[in-house]
């Protein structure tokens, strides 16, 4: 039996997440002038969703791709970037970093004047430090997501109070689907009703049950989608804008 029939994911689609903003844009009705620019790291996620991903979704969302900018992931400085989407007047800015240079990349725009009508900051703009660092120039950045407390599935409501107030620390979505790999795991076992790792693999590919992530059935290639939403940060929260029936706050537009 080959390895990867011994591996189940659980996670997000990359390109559903990246389609977020501009799906949200699109049913919210925003308006904007149509014109993108996409600053990314080059890393491996940034140039598979920065460099080949987005630029398909703008074609496909009718947006005129301005300006395709690669930078490296330990890279500080911006302003030449910056410079460069603030000229070819673009309302709508992607970006694909990690949290210092989402926090940096933010800051400079706001010393070089900068502040396009839209912000999408992935991957950087997650965790709750991005928004510590910043304070309010935070309000207004958008970022994907695929769980909030507020979703409702089993366990759901409880799970980040009862991390925080075990380990001291702010919550992530990140500690959902890690809870829910756990779950499903221990579920495998019990319906396997043996310790042995091709029972349990037998087991996982029944798995058909709604977790504190939501439902999870696995398909042919072993994975299971979690739902996306758009969140945006507003007061050092997060509020989730996009999907009507996920909504937890209204769209702030255009960026403070």
């Amino acid at each position: 039996m080959r390895k990867w029939n011994w591996v189940w994911d659980i996670f997000f689609d990359e390109p559903e997440l990246a389609a977020a903003p501009f799906q949200t844009l699109q049913d919210l009705g925003v308006q904007t002038n149509k014109k993108l620019a996409v600053w990314h790291d080059n890393g491996p996620d940034g140039q598979v969703v920065g460099g080949m991903i987005v630029p398909e979704l703008a074609k496909k969302f009718g947006y005129e791709l301005v300006q395709n900018a690669e930078f490296p992931v330990d890279n500080q400085q911006f302003t030449s970037i910056i410079g460069e989407g603030k000229s070819k007047g673009a309302d709508v800015v992607f970006v694909d970093a990690i949290t210092p240079q989402a926090v940096a990349i933010r800051k400079q725009m706001a010393a070089s004047g900068y502040t396009p009508k839209v912000l999408d900051i992935e991957k950087g703009a997650e965790p709750v430090q991005f928004a510590e660092a910043l304070g309010k120039l935070s309000d207004g950045v958008m970022v994907g997501g695929y769980w909030d407390p507020s979703f409702p599935y089993p366990g759901a409501a409880d799970l980040a109070k009862a991390f925080e107030a075990e380990t001291k620390l702010s919550s992530s979505q990140h500690i959902a689907d890690s809870y829910a790999a756990a779950q499903v795991l221990l579920d495998g076992i019990a319906a396997a009703g043996s310790t042995d790792p091709a029972k349990i693999n037998a087991a996982l590919a029944k798995t058909d049950k709604t977790y504190v992530v939501g439902p999870v059935k696995f398909v042919e290639n072993h994975t299971a989608k979690l739902p996306i939403v758009a969140r945006q940060w507003q007061g050092g929260k997060t509020v989730i804008v996009w999907p009507k029936s996920a909504k937890t706050g209204d769209f702030l537009f255009p960026l403070p």
